[in-house]
């Protein structure tokens, strides 16, 4: 199980599809990898460049905690920092990191170490535009960055279906 740190300095991400979408990761350099959303799936498919896939998932129905597992491995694990709190407490290997919105609209985030080292900020380009741009600030497992990725798309997905529900059909 190879894995791969990226450090390039930005990275757009671009969308594709319309039910299933297709998340491209892209640098000057080509593709570095692409993440899957299927179509009414509580689980993603990370395809990386040295050819592994990894499933990002939502453990449990009932429960807003997360994985990324490689296998039967269990790579990264995410749960809500409090119940009113729309950031993410992770764990990646041995390593603590946390990943909060930096805005009020929850279109801006950063993922930060144990130290309070900013290590990546994500900016979503808005509603009618659904791509990224990620900004990375050092070194940073390839994995890790992909996982944060989705766990900002699962956020933003909550969001919007909790705005929806408040629409209140005309007479």
């Amino acid at each position: 199980m190879a894995q791969e740190t990226w450090n390039a300095d930005e990275i757009e991400v671009t969308v594709r599809g319309l039910f299933t979408t297709h998340h491209l990761f892209q640098t000057a350099r080509g593709t570095l990898a692409e993440l899957v959303f299927p179509f009414f799936s509580l689980r993603s498919i990370l395809h990386t460049a040295d050819g592994r896939q990894l499933l990002a998932r939502r453990v449990s129905l009932w429960r807003t905690r997360h994985e990324l597992r490689d296998g039967d491995t269990v790579l990264a694990t995410a749960q809500p920092l409090s119940f009113w709190s729309r950031g993410w407490a992770i764990r990646f290997g041995s390593q603590e990191y946390l990943l909060k919105p930096t805005d009020f609209w929850a279109n801006r985030w950063q993922l930060s170490d144990e130290v309070g080292s900013v290590l990546l900020q994500l900016s979503s380009r808005g509603v009618f535009r659904r791509s990224a741009h990620l900004t990375v600030s050092g070194e940073i497992d390839a994995d890790l960055l992909a996982f944060a990725y989705y766990l900002v798309q699962v956020r933003q997905e909550e969001q919007a279906a909790g705005a929806s529900a408040h629409v209140v059909a005309p007479g």
